[in-house]
């Protein structure tokens, strides 16, 4: 029994964190993707409900502590699943994710409506991800990693955030 003990502190000590998201943040972060998305102004944008196994997915990813888009799929779909990520050096003791989200909706200042391109040498995937209009599911997770795979962050915060369809 103290062997069990002991390789599950290791591995908790070792790894990474991961955790579900509470009731309140799954309003906070539906809430946020909806009111952004809404002030878009297209006239199909879906509203976004949770879905359990796209968080369920994004906790899995979120566990590995490697800051790379992974290819969730998911049985039974015929449709593409999106993915953005965050990541901070600082884990805070509670994640904000209308920031979270409100960072990747920043990209929008990049993203050309007219081309539906991105600027030259500029990132804009994360904002079209939060407003595609089709999208209709979100499921998000985060982890607290003691390091964060390529980033090179010691305790490092880490969300992943799951849209279907992407």
């Amino acid at each position: 029994m103290l062997f069990k003990l002991l390789l599950i502190c290791s591995l908790t000590v070792l790894g990474c964190g991961s955790e579900k998201l509470t009731d309140d943040q799954i309003a906070e972060v539906l809430k946020i993707h909806n009111k952004l998305r809404k002030n878009e102004g297209a006239s199909d944008m879906k509203v976004l409900r949770w879905n359990g196994a796209l968080a369920e997915k994004a906790d899995a990813w979120s566990e590995k502590c490697v800051f790379e888009h992974g290819n969730p799929d998911m049985p039974k779909s015929n449709f593409y699943i999106g993915q953005n990520l965050y990541a901070s050096s600082q884990a805070p003791e509670t994640v904000n994710y209308e920031s979270v989200v409100r960072y990747w909706f920043s990209e929008k200042e990049n993203y050309n409506l007219s081309t539906r391109t991105c600027a030259k040498d500029k990132i804009c995937g994360h904002y079209t991800q939060v407003v595609w209009a089709k999208t209709t599911d979100l499921g998000c997770a985060h982890a607290v990693c003691q390091k964060l795979g390529n980033l090179y962050y010691t305790n490092g915060l880490f969300v992943v955030c799951n849209y279907a369809p992407g």
